[in-house]
């Protein structure tokens, strides 16, 4: 479905601030509508269109050096014009739905990095020297010292080389170092002058086979570089460096606790952490990588062109959701909410989530069933890609059924319980806020196995004196432990007579183990169909077992008639009438 135009959003954004003020929340009741949805008018090509580049085909040393200067020419006053690369074919999607450019001018790799280099006005200082093949394992820091030297990496023999600055030799200055020793020089030299952090696996493989030292069979995925150089992140990746008793967990204890840095806490890390791929991957909420406990993930690794889509001012005043209705509990029904996961993740908004949102919209226009969605998605959004949230937004205008909550764990995907208390209070407070921001009341929450009797009792009535974040789904960490602070048919909590926590129920799709988790749509179905009636409930859906969107209707199309899918504000207000 094409994006809505500014025109149309702005003429439903007044009927619906007309028709919605009697179900406004007591949270909304007293906000103005927004005109963040408005911000783009979508199609309408740009007067000013950026530098674009194809590196659909390049080998990964090209991609890397393109990606710094693209981050380069998206750096704050760095250039008007900006720089966007194209990597997949949902990065032509995506500038044309937001930019209106569907058959951008293409400039040539070499004449851009000579650009970059050597320009009018070039954005690099010049070049670091290094050697991809030898150094492999130290890309990542390779990355951070191009980020805080506008250094543009290149390898021995390069056209771009002739007449450029060495500003960095890597192949000396790193000569026989380790991922522990180039993190520990990099952190020394230039920590002081870096914005926060991110994690890039230089290529490890993810095979159980060799949890300890795995090899190099891979290259780094270079789609984050430009996001990095432009906001000058300290980038790295330690595989054991949340693994006590080992050097590389101490070095990244020290780093994460250094108060001389300007990394504000808890620290949101970029890109992706899948070191230990245990149980999933062990340490991507980063929470538990160590016992500060002051660190959660903002899951992005290899997302391109957040440099460009982050030139945009972030989002300062409230979206526009669909109204959500809420009418009295009847006992005689049962209420299901389902909520679609993974949008914490940038790369499935980037990808799989937006062809399941168009998916979702054109059932919707056929007439195949518009139930009520819950969409997670990303509040880092707000900041990396406010264009991206709009488009979400607006395209939900159409079906009036398709509502926004705040992915796991809110604010960051972290655990919360594990947090001390300063920490904690800002998550929550930060959390909040994104909520406000996003127009929503509920989030999804998880929690690490043995937390939840922390978080049920001293975390999360603190969210009933503000009264804003109102629904928490919850989700355990490992998905397959059983959660005993709720019995065998007990369906939510309430908390502080103002918060609703409703008990996890997983479903990764049909194609998975274990089984309790990997029903089929109709099994799914039948195990609704035999809650009791007055029953209040939910189901958070991922793509981790094979599910789709096509799953989530044949589910749908098989509730018997008094099974009622809810949306989150139904959900909280039938929990609560029934006590």
């Amino acid at each position: 479905m094409p994006v809505r135009t500014a025109c149309v959003a702005l003429a439903l954004c007044y009927a619906t601030a007309l028709l919605g003020a009697a179900n406004a929340s007591p949270r909304l009741s007293n906000l103005a509508v927004s005109a963040e949805n408005l911000a783009f008018t979508a199609g309408t090509p740009q007067t000013s269109q950026p530098i674009v580049i194809d590196l659909s085909t390049a080998d990964v040393v090209t991609k890397l050096a393109a990606q710094v200067c693209v981050g380069l020419f998206n750096r704050d006053g760095a250039s008007s014009r900006g720089a966007y690369a194209l990597i997949e074919a949902v990065d032509a999607d995506w500038l044309a739905d937001i930019e209106g450019i569907r058959d951008p001018t293409l400039h040539s790799v070499a004449d851009f990095l000579e650009l970059c280099l050597h320009g009018p006005n070039p954005v690099a200082r010049g070049f670091l020297r290094y050697n991809y093949t030898a150094q492999k394992e130290l890309v990542p820091n390779i990355i951070t010292v191009a980020a805080v030297l506008d250094a543009v990496p290149l390898e021995d023999g390069h056209p771009a080389i002739t007449g450029a600055n060495i500003l960095f030799d890597a192949n000396v200055v790193f000569a026989g170092f380790k991922p522990l020793d180039a993190t520990s020089y990099t952190f020394n030299q230039y920590a002081n002058i870096t914005t926060g952090i991110s994690k890039m696996n230089p290529g490890y493989s993810k095979s159980k086979t060799h949890p300890f030292n795995p090899p190099l069979t891979r290259d780094a995925n270079s789609g984050l570089v430009d996001y990095i150089v432009k906001e000058r992140l300290f980038n790295f990746f330690l595989w054991n460096g949340c693994i006590p008793g080992t050097e590389e967990y101490v070095l990244q204890k020290r780093m994460v606790s250094d108060p001389s840095t300007a990394w504000k806490k808890p620290l949101d890390v970029m890109g992706y952490d899948d070191s230990w791929p245990i149980a999933g991957d062990l340490f991507e909420a980063e929470t538990d990588c160590n016992k500060e406990h002051n660190m959660g993930q903002i899951a992005s690794n290899g997302v391109p062109n957040l440099s460009f889509f982050s030139r945009k001012a972030k989002v300062g005043s409230p979206m526009l959701q669909n109204i959500a209705p809420a009418p009295g509990y009847n006992k005689s029904k049962t209420y299901i909410g389902i909520v679609v996961g993974d949008g914490d993740n940038i790369a499935f908004i980037r990808t799989s989530r937006r062809r399941w949102f168009m998916d979702r919209a054109a059932r919707c226009a056929a007439n195949q069933g518009c139930f009520p969605l819950l969409w997670t998605i990303s509040p880092a959004l707000l900041h990396l890609a406010p264009d991206w949230l709009r488009w979400y937004y607006n395209n939900s205008y159409a079906s009036k059924h398709d509502y926004f909550v705040l992915p796991p764990s809110g604010d960051l995907y972290a655990y919360p319980a594990m947090m001390p208390e300063d920490m904690q209070a800002n998550f929550m407070s930060n959390t909040e806020r994104d909520c406000v921001l996003l127009n929503t009341s509920a989030s999804v929450t998880w929690e690490w196995f043995d937390t939840w009797s922390t978080a049920i009792k001293h975390v999360y009535p603190k969210y009933a004196k503000q009264n804003t974040v109102r629904g928490l789904f919850a989700v355990n960490v490992p998905y397959m432990f059983p959660v005993l602070n709720f019995g065998p048919k007990e369906h939510y909590k309430i908390l502080g007579g103002k918060v609703v926590l409703f008990k996890p129920r997983e479903w990764r799709g049909p194609a998975c183990t274990p089984k309790s988790a990997c029903p089929t749509a109709h099994e799914l179905a039948a195990e609704i169909n035999g809650y009791p009636k007055g029953t209040v409930s939910h189901i958070y859906v991922t793509s981790d077992g094979g599910g789709n969107l096509g799953d989530i209707y044949d589910m749908v199309a098989a509730l018997d008639e008094h099974v009622e899918v809810s949306n989150h504000e139904m959900l909280v207000q039938a929990a609560l009438q029934r006590g």
